[in-house]
């Protein structure tokens, strides 16, 4: 079967390796249709692929942007499946949805936000094409029926290429890795940095900041700033330029725990997950995760809890070794062939 990968917006490259392996390891023909700048970000797995062309709807004029839209629907009308990694959100993918209503070619879209199902009125034209969608966690299936046309099952895009291991220093040191860009809309770097302030001494625990922290931005300076002000330098670890995928994944496999550090956002019991939650399922890490989200299930069950009264005690018994991490990642949906099976099931309905 000839299928495609969609992916036109700069974002979710890290969903695209799980889907394109699912999909080869099934026996389809994948091309990958990207954003041009995802180019070096799949470096690592490209090979995978029969075919991949690029994308960059921003730097045209509108007219060549329609043009190219069509050019688009074109190449996408003579596949037999479209996987469209982010389908919602955006004109183009709206555009191309209705184009491809005349045409008998199956669209399965990934949602990163269940709440477009729900609210949106581009979503609902995309509707009209996509009749199956994938959500990202167990916890986002819809409690009810959507409609009697949609269909929506979850799989979790946890599975990256195997990098080399990168060569890193961590002696006898616990790393807590904090992944993502610097967004302090999203993280709450205040919260850490106010608590280590009234900390005990910590000799072991060090948190990498595993996004690129760019003292000419607003978050990125203001976040060093704090650091600095702090007087707590010395227990993170900073990256002044991007991170490429085999460093970032091989810091993540070195980290002794992941820290999504988000604020408490009633969206994510439900609509939409962090990706600091899928690197550290894939990396089969406990999280130290704000006490709010112990209502998400896969959470409760690979997490230890805080909340701003016991943070401290929380890093003084992981900086002493008296932690009790859970690590049980024992159920079978966090294996390969469990996730691919759920994925082309889903897919050949």
């Amino acid at each position: 079967m000839k299928t495609a990968i969609v992916e036109i917006s700069e974002s979710h490259e890290e969903c695209i390796y799980s889907q394109l392996s699912f999909l080869k390891d099934a026996g389809h023909e994948v091309t990958l249709l990207l954003h041009k700048k995802l180019e070096n970000q799949i470096t690592a797995y490209a090979h995978l692929a029969d075919n991949i062309s690029f994308f960059d709807f921003e730097s045209v004029s509108p007219i060549q942007k329609l043009r190219m839209q069509w050019h688009l629907f074109t190449l996408l009308k003579k596949f037999d499946m479209l996987i469209l990694n982010t389908a919602h959100s955006y004109s183009v993918i709206r555009n191309i949805a209705v184009l491809l209503r005349f045409v008998k070619t199956k669209c399965i879209g990934v949602l990163h936000n269940t709440q477009k199902l729900q609210s949106s009125q581009t979503q609902r034209i995309i509707s009209k094409k996509v009749k199956h969608y994938f959500v990202l966690n167990d916890a986002l299936l819809p409690t009810r029926e959507i409609s009697n046309t949609i269909k929506v099952q979850s799989f979790y895009p946890i599975f990256f290429p195997k990098y080399e291991k990168v060569p890193v220093y961590k002696q006898n040191q616990i790393w807590i890795g904090i992944p993502g860009r610097i967004d302090y809309k999203r993280r709450d770097y205040d919260f850490l940095i106010n608590a280590l302030e009234q900390a005990s001494v910590l000799e072991r625990v060090n948190f990498l900041i595993l996004g690129k922290v760019d003292r000419t931005t607003p978050d990125g300076n203001r976040l060093i700033e704090s650091i600095e002000k702090s007087g707590k330098l010395k227990n993170f670890k900073l990256f002044h330029s991007f991170i490429d995928n085999p460093d970032f994944h091989g810091y993540l496999s070195a980290c002794d725990y992941i820290m999504p550090l988000l604020r408490p956002n009633q969206e994510y019991l439900g609509s939409k997950i962090s990706g600091a939650f899928n690197l550290a399922f894939a990396h089969k890490k406990p999280m130290l995760c704000n006490s709010f989200f112990e209502a998400i299930p896969d959470l409760r069950e690979n997490s230890l809890f805080y909340d701003k009264a016991t943070f401290n005690q929380l890093l003084a018994d992981i900086d002493n070794g008296n932690s009790h991490p859970p690590t049980s990642y024992s159920d079978s949906k966090w294996n390969y062939k469990f996730q691919q099976r759920r994925y082309i099931e889903f897919i050949n309905e």
